[in-house]
């Protein structure tokens, strides 16, 4: 048997060897897949300049080492010894917290207000805001801010030693100083969250997510409904709350993070409620478009469609969904003016977190559109003819002209220019 043992050692240590070029031919154990964004190796195209250049060869490694056998469960194993021997995340921006909270670094810049524009910059984009806001108030279409807690701002507690204290001056504080000082309509649910941390029942925040619990989100979108009602000063289609499971495992975004460690044992994190609503049942009327960042996501897929009559939501003014339709539009795709004067309330919404980026370049790229010289005598240009087609108009317009023996022609201009200003593109 001795003389067996080094023969053994050697078979099996080349059955390892060889064990995951056997998994990557038969598949013997089925892997779960890597959660979250990856960009994913293809097999290179042997060519003569990049193997000189060694492209092919650095390609190639690349695509070995994603495509080995055991490759997921070995990086999860890698993940696995740092999350518990150095208490640290593989994952890029996560920091691990107190208790098992994990956070992600934009969450904690905005709470300690390193990520800190300045005031003046605040200011320029606020009022911005404000002038689209005016302009669209002229077609009868209404613009709102909300502002939420990141979970920096709405968890502090659990962020690790050594994490500075809050902000004296963070972008979220000046957002809301200044919109309220140019009295823009704002729902600061920064400050609805304070008040509801202190008397909710349930978890608000799930320690292995990066986003408010499904059951804040519920909350937080009756909050708005109410919020819009006051606006427009009529009833909307409103739920409440039937059915609350609870306690239940966290599942869905309350474990974004904790899956996206990628961990070999992730963690259970701790328990969470998942409510069910029910409608009122009032015919919905308005369209609303918001501009928003990914904590939007639940209010627009499971609240607007009975809430409203149209819904759409340009995801970080990058892609435009809309309600009912599968597909998902680029701004290329979109006329900015047309998507915004279809509907009747545009939401800008945002997290702490993202504040520093906001709007995005939506708010921008409005203002530049509406203030277009040559897209707004072409607009104008169209409506003179309009009204040069319409015997009545005209003639109305001719009426005037000679009673105050002023040009037709400018007339018409002024008219036409009314109207653009005023009405909105069906």
């Amino acid at each position: 048997m001795q003389k067996r043992l080094p023969h053994i050692l050697v078979i099996l240590l080349f059955g390892l060897l060889f064990l995951p070029m056997t998994q990557l031919a038969l598949n013997l154990f089925d892997e779960p897949k890597l959660e979250g964004i990856a960009k994913t190796a293809v097999s290179p195209t042997w060519r003569w300049s990049d193997w000189m250049k060694g492209s092919f060869q650095d390609t190639l490694t690349e695509y070995a080492n994603q495509h080995c056998g055991f490759h997921s469960t070995m990086v999860r194993l890698n993940n696995q010894y740092y999350y518990t021997v150095f208490n640290t995340a593989i994952t890029n921006h996560v920091v691990i917290g107190k208790q098992g909270y994990l956070y992600d670094k934009a969450h904690i810049a905005a709470y300690t207000g390193s990520d800190f524009l300045g005031n003046d910059s605040v200011l320029s984009r606020v009022e911005a805001i404000r002038d689209l806001r005016e302009i669209l108030g002229k077609k009868g279409i209404r613009l709102m801010l909300v502002l939420l807690p990141g979970k920096g701002t709405a968890v502090p507690e659990f962020l690790p030693e050594g994490t500075p204290p809050a902000g004296q001056q963070t972008n979220y504080k000046s957002y809301q100083r200044l919109t309220d000082s140019l009295q823009l309509p704002t729902l600061d649910l920064v400050a609805w969250y304070k008040r509801q941390r202190d008397v909710s029942p349930y978890p608000l925040y799930p320690s292995g997510g990066i986003h408010w619990s499904q059951y804040c989100a519920t909350i937080a979108a009756d909050t708005l409904l109410g919020f819009i009602e006051q606006q427009i000063q009529t009833p909307l289609n409103r739920f409440e709350i039937s059915e609350i499971e609870y306690p239940a495992q966290p599942r869905g975004e309350d474990g974004d993070i904790d899956r996206g460690m990628n961990l070999l044992f992730p963690n259970s994190g701790y328990p969470m409620a998942y409510p069910k609503v029910k409608w009122k049942g009032i015919d919905p009327k308005f369209s609303v478009m918001t501009v928003g960042d990914s904590y939007y996501f639940k209010a627009f897929t499971d609240f607007t469609g009975a809430a409203f009559a149209k819904s759409s939501f340009w995801f970080y003014h990058n892609e435009l969904h809309t309600l009912g339709n599968l597909v998902i539009r680029s701004n290329d795709e979109v006329d900015i003016i047309r998507e915004i004067e279809s509907n009747d309330l545009i939401i800008l919404y945002c997290a702490d977190a993202n504040l520093k980026l906001f709007s995005w370049g939506f708010v921008e790229d409005a203002l530049r559109a509406y203030r277009d010289p040559v897209r707004r005598e072409a607009e104008i240009d169209g409506i003179v003819a309009n009204i040069r087609k319409d015997p009545n108009w005209l003639q109305v317009i001719q009426h005037f002209a000679d009673s105050t023996h002023l040009p037709l022609d400018s007339l018409l201009r002024a008219n036409a220019s009314y109207v653009f200003e005023t009405a909105r593109i069906r």
